[in-house]
């Protein structure tokens, strides 16, 4: 079964030029408009409904056993994104990023120090009125049929006319457009996201996202940080979208004053959500897990970044059961350290749990002045 492909588009005079899109030319989520073919032929690289967008307020958590301590390795061991090697980290011998393809073989710059996230980055010219495809397989994508998937990715393109991200998807033999919307040109780095459910009408493993790039005069421009993930937190994992008290949206927070406003330094994105405990009250972070019956039988998988100095440290949990009668499913403690380090839960979704009333929880120690650092929570299934 073929995967969903990722397409990005800047091209050279060259190639055969697509329709341009036109501004405010955004699809809605779900319709399916025809789409133009891309510039030249690209080679492919070896019903529930949408979910709340806010969490329902959470209680205070049951008692349950001490997490055990465990040192979680300094490198990802779960990313729930399903666009391989989002980061350009990985390279071939001449330098283009592995899983993706690109059309025309346009000019790759080397990795530098302007990376969005880690190192990596991909940074292309072309000539003036041209366009690009880039595009790579969604491994993995088939797993989410009825759950929206978040599209995000950030670029700079000083030079460009026009910059569109879109998802397609092939229906009997055609490709059609679920989605779009037009990318802010600037010269610093610019984030994209959107939401998008593959119609039930697609064939299966044919979902690509494409974005098109039409070049103006000068330099050429730089995608980095590419992800499309299942969208179980209101897309509001990174816990970036913040409100004017420093809370981020669509997240349960108690007591007010654990958030420090000024935030923290990023493992992943603009900003961590920075945290200090009180010696009266644990600090309670918690979020629904947005998810359905339709995954019963499967294994979900939780995970975050954090920062944590103190003994003990900081602890997640997954969760389920409504108001008063919350069960602590699985937890992980993070180990004093002060560098980031990533915690894992894994949670069979059997037929004895409540996959409508799951939550992830933090809980700081009642420790007054410890501080703490949040990022990058994410869920999947296995």
């Amino acid at each position: 079964m073929g995967g969903l492909v990722i397409l990005f588009a800047l091209g050279a005079g060259s190639c055969s030029n697509p329709t341009p899109p036109q501004d405010g030319d955004a699809q809605k989520a779900g319709t399916l408009t025809p789409v133009p073919p891309p510039p030249s032929p690209v080679p492919v690289p070896s019903p529930v409904p949408p979910m709340p967008a806010s969490a329902a307020p959470v209680e205070q958590p049951a008692p349950a056993a001490p997490a055990e301590p465990v040192q979680a390795p300094s490198k990802p061991v779960h990313d729930a994104n399903v666009a391989p090697n989002g980061s350009f980290e990985e390279k071939d011998d001449n330098g283009r990023p592995r899983g993706w393809a690109i059309s025309p073989a346009t000019s790759i710059a080397k990795d530098g120090e302007d990376a969005q996230h880690g190192k990596g980055f991909l940074s292309l010219t072309g000539e003036k009125d041209s366009w690009t495809v880039i595009f790579c397989e969604l491994a993995g994508a088939d797993r989410y049929p009825d759950t929206p998937l978040r599209m995000e990715a950030w670029g700079k393109a000083p030079a460009a006319e026009s910059m569109k991200i879109a998802l397609i998807c092939t229906e009997d033999g055609e490709e059609k457009e679920v989605s779009a919307k037009y990318w802010p040109v600037s010269e610093d780095w610019g984030k994209i996201e959107f939401l998008a459910t593959i119609p039930e009408a697609s064939d299966k493993g044919s979902a690509k996202l494409r974005i098109l790039i039409k070049q103006g005069a000068g330099s050429g421009f730089a995608l980095d940080n590419i992800r499309v993930i299942p969208d179980f937190l209101s897309g509001n994992g990174s816990l970036e979208d913040k409100d004017d008290t420093g809370r981020p949206r669509g997240w349960v927070v108690s007591p007010n004053d654990i958030i420090v406003k000024t935030g923290a330094p990023a493992y992943d994105g603009a900003q961590a959500l920075a945290l200090k405990g009180q010696a009266e009250f644990n600090g309670i972070i918690a979020h629904d897990i947005l998810i359905s019956s339709a995954y019963r039988a499967k294994t979900l998988v939780v995970s975050a970044w954090a920062r944590s100095n103190s003994t003990p440290g900081l602890t997640m949990y997954v969760e389920s059961g409504e108001t008063g009668k919350v069960k602590a499913l699985s937890s992980h403690q993070w180990a004093p350290s002060a560098e980031w380090q990533q915690g894992v839960i894994r949670v069979e979704l059997g037929e004895n749990i409540d996959t409508e009333s799951l939550k992830v929880r933090f809980v700081l120690p009642r420790l007054a002045d410890e501080e703490y650092a949040i990022d990058m929570v994410q869920a999947s299934i296995e």
